[in-house]
Order: structure tokens, then sequence, then C-alpha cells
């Protein structure tokens, strides 16, 4: 059974691959800043995901 911490660990890598939660939010969660959550995703088999130009525009936009 896994515990609170590990059942959060697990869906927030399962929403990161489905593309719902930005790299920045997973490290949120895992409690790793940037660069340590991607040399971690990197290490768990998960491709880092990059936004395209035209929605980092709208972002960027809307900030």
């Amino acid at each position: 059974m896994l515990s609170e911490k590990q059942h959060q660990r697990k869906a927030a890598l399962d929403s990161y691959r489905e593309g719902l939660l930005s790299l920045g939010k997973v490290a949120e969660i895992l409690g790793l800043d940037p660069v340590s959550a991607r040399r971690y995703l990197k290490e768990k088999g998960i491709p880092i995901r990059s936004q395209d130009l035209p929605k980092i525009q709208k972002d960027a936009d809307n900030a």
C-alpha cells in the first residue's frame, strides 16, 4: 500500500505524462527544483515535454 506522499508523487508523474501538469508543478510536488526534477524524470524514463512556441506566446500574453 502506498503512503499518501508516494500516492501524490505517482499521481503527479502520471499527470505529467498525460500533459496535465507542467514540469514546474511536478517539481513542486516532488519537492525538487526544476533541474533536479528533470533529472528525476529522466532517471524514471519519463520524457521531458516542451511547449511549442504558440503555447509559450499565449502564456506570456496572459501573464
